[in-house]
């Protein structure tokens, strides 16, 4: 099987029942779970290898028997699986922090015992700020979380960091102050980028020519793939501003269109929830505001007293449909800017463009790739260093840690994506690696 990123239509659940979910560890299903990791990564995540400097493994290995908190870049759904395959190799253990919608079906089952908790997103979730700090404080674990709070599904770029991790990494060091340990809880930054094994042309001239045909747009195959591929942005953007009644000044370029689309559906999700327009000082922030209240919409009336109640639930169920779906839509663009393929035309922007893309005109993603997983440690950040700054002026000194925490992370993420595979080549030989081939 190959790749396919985590799919962005998550029905939004009518409650969370229970509200919290721990990690319930079984030694037998991480037993099975550690064989199987390298074969899930191939196989269902279409990770063909795992690429690590000799030095950056070495710095994993002399911490994997310390409580820390590693923090990753989330661009896709496979980290977690990756973590876990890190983990195996390491000879340890890691939990991870997961978002509460995640545990439905056989994963909540499967989750916990795996060493994953859940967090419900907006929300000041008390089980699960407890369950971290049992396990940072009292168990001495090691614990993933992810410091943009979702998929940005971009290799190259990241969210802007949620101050929630380094909020619990102090939270964690007082703690351990009462307990009388040691006041040690590195900050462990990580950095992830994909790479292509295989040469990207065929799926990417594919691609153009399923939305080609699907924008009614006559083939393009004599053209090169950027010019065709601004065809189609052309084409979709015109086709989405007649959808929602907006019609830019002819001198506007298509960056400013894209972003004048974004807030006009955000306006659309706050006018049907009748909300006030959602609160940030980043398009982004008020995303996740948006996410909140729709959230918060859908169950209002989940905990129904009577069958009168229940019916108000259904109802609101049905009307939440079709705002969770402008979401949806203003959730796959977020990142796309217009020029985020043009700075860098490499084989991996091209196809997680075409994948968004592709999601929107087509319905579904057909786009699909095998990876290398490049992955770059660094210098772990010593949290307790900056505990009696914290004390004086907690809201600064946890502002200035996230982030100096996302500046690491993003530093070695630039330096990654020179590594992009140019269109017309597959990802280079990697050395000093540690693979799943």
């Amino acid at each position: 099987m190959v790749w396919r990123p985590a799919d962005e239509k998550r029905m939004i659940p009518p409650r969370f029942d229970p509200p919290f979910v721990p990690a319930r560890e079984c030694r037998w299903v991480l037993w099975i779970a550690c064989r199987l990791a390298s074969a899930v990564l191939r196989w269902r995540e279409g990770v063909g290898r795992v690429t690590l400097r000799a030095e950056d493994w070495e710095r994993l290995r002399a911490l994997r028997r310390e409580r820390l908190i590693l923090c990753a870049n989330h661009p896709g759904g496979t980290e977690p699986i990756l973590a876990f395959w890190l983990a195996a190799r390491l000879g340890t253990r890691f939990h991870y922090l997961a978002a509460r919608d995640l545990f439905t079906s056989w994963r909540a089952w499967l989750l916990p015992r795996l060493g994953c908790y859940s967090v419900r997103r907006g929300y000041a979730d008390r089980e699960s700020i407890r369950e971290t700090m049992r396990l940072l404080a009292e168990a001495d674990a090691r614990v993933v979380i992810f410091p943009e709070g979702e998929i940005y599904q971009l290799n190259d770029r990241m969210l802007p960091f949620q101050s929630g991790v380094v909020t619990l990494g102090f939270w964690a060091l007082i703690r351990l102050r009462e307990l009388g340990k040691p006041l040690r809880l590195p900050l462990v930054p990580v950095a992830i980028k994909y790479r292509c094994l295989d040469a990207a042309e065929r799926p990417v001239r594919e691609s153009l020519s399923r939305l080609e045909r699907a924008l009614s747009l006559p083939d393009g195959a004599d053209l090169a793939p950027y010019p065709r591929l601004a065809r189609v942005g052309e084409r979709l953007v015109a086709a989405v501003e007649e959808e929602l009644g907006l019609a830019p000044p002819g001198e506007t370029s298509l960056p400013e269109r894209i972003a004048a689309v974004k807030e006009r559906l955000l306006a659309r999700i706050a006018s049907a929830l009748g909300v006030r327009p959602f609160p940030g000082d980043t398009f982004v922030e008020r995303l996740r505001a948006a996410y909140n209240a729709l959230h918060d919409f859908a169950v209002e009336y989940a905990d129904a007293r009577n069958d009168y109640e229940r019916r108000q639930h259904l109802r609101r169920q049905e009307q939440v449909h079709p705002i969770y779906e402008d979401w949806s839509r203003l959730y796959r663009f977020v990142a796309v800017s217009g020029d985020y393929v043009a700075e860098r035309m490499t084989a991996e922007r091209f196809l997680e463009l075409l994948d968004r893309l592709e999601t929107e005109v087509l319905g579904r993603r057909v786009v699909s790739w095998r990876r290398e997983a490049l992955v770059r440690v660094g210098e772990p950040l010593d949290l307790a260093a900056h505990l009696a700054d914290y004390e004086r002026d907690r809201h600064g000194t946890i502002q200035a840690i996230t982030a100096e925490l996302e500046a690491r992370i993003g530093g070695m993420l630039q330096e990654l994506a020179a590594s992009g595979t140019p269109l017309g080549g597959a990802g280079a030989k990697s050395v000093g690696h540690c693979g799943t081939e």
